[in-house]
């Protein structure tokens, strides 16, 4: 990957140096213990850099430009990776959270049939419900039976 001064950086950015000073000082930019810039990292701030070749491919001093590209490449494959990455990790995270769901509603399920036949047990010890003039009595007759 290719490392420029900031001069060079605020140039292939298409900002002023005060304007990457700024965002340095921000910390929206790093920079290297050099004090250079990485290509990569001002494609990642800026978005894709200014391209000062003339269309047959030749830089003002006759050089190839071409680390800048390869740097801008790289850089998009290392970002691809690292998004397909988290979409993976993602997915594992939403399948075993899926299937505790699973977990969860067999066993709610497997614990509402075993309330309902405690239910139905206890109905058949109930007696039957008395009719009549004894049913007019009080409370406190009823529950002590007399």
């Amino acid at each position: 990957m290719a490392k420029l001064s900031i001069s060079d950086a605020a140039k292939a950015a298409g900002i002023a140096r005060s304007t990457l000073y700024e965002k340095i000082n921000a910390g929206e930019v790093s920079r290297g213990p050099d004090k250079t810039i990485d290509t990569a990292e001002l494609v990642r701030v800026f978005g894709e850099l200014k391209d000062d070749r003339p269309a047959d491919g030749v830089g003002q001093g006759g050089e190839v430009n071409e680390p800048k590209r390869a740097a801008h490449a790289l850089w998009l494959q290392e970002l691809a990776d690292r998004q397909q990455d988290q979409i993976e990790r993602l997915q594992a995270t939403v399948d075993r959270q899926a299937e505790q769901l699973r977990e969860a509603d067999e066993r709610a399920a497997e614990e509402r049939r075993g309330l309902l036949n405690q239910l139905d047990r206890m109905t058949l010890l109930l007696p039957a419900p008395e009719s009549g003039p004894e049913s007019s009595r009080g409370f406190w007759s009823r529950m002590l039976g007399r």
